[in-house]
């Protein structure tokens, strides 16, 4: 059985306003790679909890009018106030100690 073609088409707001469309190029538990319009290089999206965010953890919306391949849970993001909390807590860069 193959994919239908729309299958991966997403529209993603994020919260500073900007709107595009993007293609699902790879899409696992809770991260997924997008093809994002307009832009050179694709973009990591991360699940925390129930809200997507960038790979700048900014709060995006994710509508998939076809559902998401291989990620199950919610597809919109929450409260974008809850992120930065969560973006610390989950992408806080490791120490670096020098002598």
């Amino acid at each position: 059985m193959g994919v239908d073609s729309d299958a991966a088409l997403v529209y993603l707001m994020y919260s500073g306003g900007k709107a595009v469309e993007g293609i699902v190029l790879a899409a696992s538990g809770s991260s997924m790679r997008v093809a994002v319009q307009g832009d050179d290089d694709a973009e990591e999206f991360r699940r925390l909890g129930d809200m997507w965010v960038s790979e700048n953890c900014e709060p995006v919306t994710i509508h998939a009018p076809y559902g998401i391949p291989n990620v199950g849970g919610p597809e919109r993001s929450s409260d974008p106030r809850e992120v930065g909390a969560a973006c610390a807590a989950n992408y806080a860069p490791s120490p670096v100690y020098v002598d």
